[in-house]
């Protein structure tokens, strides 16, 4: 069985010594194991967060068959002392290039786990620019290629003629989900409504001449986005169509689920605000809500029958 998650504990000095000194040797891999023994606390992700930031900021020098020049006076003359391990995520981030941030942040928004296809067409953008800046997350050690196949990364048709790349529709993941979180979490709650939204846009209208394409999986995204981006009703009528395909493939606890989630949307029409004598019109319409109260209904039914 694949490993899926492994905790790792806090490394002693001896182990941050070790790591030092097969980035660099001698004298310098000591003053790197205790520089990094003052800001990183011996957490793997946060030596490893550094070392990178420490090589895209010029002070750890390549200088041949793997080693590197541990530049020391000038890391720590720039170096804040005690930086949080999101503030070197995130200074990381800033060093990219503005499309490749542009593009990785459209990612974050998507989820863990993207490919290629997808952000080229969300982002209407040719398939290889996206490819170009792949290359500079994989240099940066932020995303990586997802060996196996997996089912809730969505698909499009390879492209054709020059647009063709090698495996295109190869799934990517960030290295780690606290870069993807990083990322995510430091965009202004407008903006990533938006990008919500056009993500949701994109992926549905990408289906809505095919009803063939799409999945339950597609739809149940689709919501996701929307739901997110802060549109229920649209939500919730994709909610209904996962739930009803679900139902067709006779997984009624996954059709009991979307359907209860549909209903979370609803806002009862007369049902005021806290604070407020207004009241609130129904966030998702009639016509969705009874539909996925009577799918409700049905499905209770086949589950007790």
């Amino acid at each position: 069985m694949p490993v899926e998650h492994l905790e790792l504990k806090v490394l002693e000095a001896g182990d941050v010594e070790r790591f030092a000194r097969s980035i660099t040797p001698g004298n310098e891999g000591d003053a790197l194991a205790r520089f990094l023994e003052q800001r990183a606390d011996g957490r793997p992700l946060s030596l490893v967060e550094t070392v990178y930031s420490l090589s895209e900021r010029g002070f750890l020098v390549v200088t041949g068959r793997g080693r590197r020049r541990w530049l020391q006076e000038q890391a720590q003359e720039s170096w804040p002392q005690s930086p949080s391990l999101d503030e070197v995520i995130f200074g990381r981030i800033l060093r990219l290039p503005t499309s490749a941030r542009r593009l990785l942040t459209l990612a974050a928004v998507i989820g863990q786990r993207f490919n290629i296809l997808l952000l080229a067409e969300i982002e209407d953008e040719h398939v290889s620019v996206v490819r170009a800046n792949l290359r500079i997350w994989k240099e940066r050690r932020l995303v990586r290629q997802v060996l196996e196949p997996l089912a809730e990364v969505q698909r499009f048709p390879e492209p054709q003629g020059e647009d063709a790349v090698e495996d295109p529709d190869q799934p990517l993941e960030f290295a780690h989900p606290r870069i993807r979180r990083v990322i995510y979490e430091s965009l202004p709650k407008p903006r990533r409504r938006a990008i919500h939204l056009q993500i949701a846009e994109a992926l549905d209208h990408k289906h809505d001449d095919d009803s063939d394409s799409r999945s339950l999986r597609t739809d149940e995204a689709v919501a996701h986005h929307f739901a997110t981006g802060e549109r229920p009703q649209d939500a919730a009528e994709h909610l209904l169509n996962a739930a009803r395909r679900a139902r067709d493939g006779h997984a009624f606890h996954r059709a009991q689920d979307l359907v209860s989630r549909g209903l979370a949307l609803v806002v009862p029409a007369g049902k005021a605000q806290a604070g407020s004598t207004k009241a609130r019109r129904p966030a998702v319409d009639r016509r969705t809500t009874d539909a996925l109260r009577r799918l409700r209904r049905e499905i209770e039914g086949l589950l007790s029958g």
